[in-house]
């Protein structure tokens, strides 16, 4: 019985660093209308990894190697904030949320995640499950950052309040 745990245990861990490290399948905003920019701005290339119960989308910028983001769909995301980094108290699209922004000596060398949390609605019915949206932006330089975080906020999941089985928890 104490095999089958660590077998699960190590199944999990490997699925997850995989998550992290390998982008999946590139995806298009055809695809998942969610990823369109208001403008119809194609500035990113897509690629989507999915778990048991979650999903994740990677983004890497078209006009530059060091610069992306990402975000987690699900209701466990991976978000631990050390403590050491700067939060700042800002926005992506119509979402207020807490910046964790941190600067290192390695590329990418500026790195900005947050945490954005809603109610599902399911038949009209407010759901007992909140669902998470982790996101990561990072580059070489505070700009791309910046350029990226700006693409994702006209989003069509970052820019306008979600559907009726979406709505933002409060």
């Amino acid at each position: 019985m104490w095999f089958n745990k660590i077998a699960l245990l190590v199944l999990g861990v490997l699925t997850l660093s995989s998550c992290a490290t390998r982008p999946g399948v590139k995806v298009s905003s055809t695809q998942y209308p969610f990823l369109k920019h208001s403008t119809d701005r194609n500035d990113v290339r897509w690629y989507r990894y999915e778990g048991p119960d979650f999903e994740v989308f990677y983004g890497e910028s078209k006009s530059s190697k060091s610069a992306g983001l990402g975000f987690y769909l699900g209701g466990y995301p991976d978000f631990h904030p050390t403590g050491n980094e700067k939060i700042e108290n800002g926005k992506l699209g119509i979402f207020s949320l807490q910046w964790h922004e941190t600067v290192k000596d390695t590329a990418p060398k500026f790195y900005r995640t947050g945490l954005i949390a809603y109610k599902a609605r399911v038949n009209g019915k407010e759901s007992p499950y909140t669902q998470k949206i982790h996101v990561w932006i990072y580059g070489e330089t505070e700009t791309e950052v910046q350029t990226m975080a700006d693409y994702a906020g006209s989003m069509a999941l970052f820019a306008q309040k979600p559907a009726d089985e979406l709505r933002e928890f409060k």
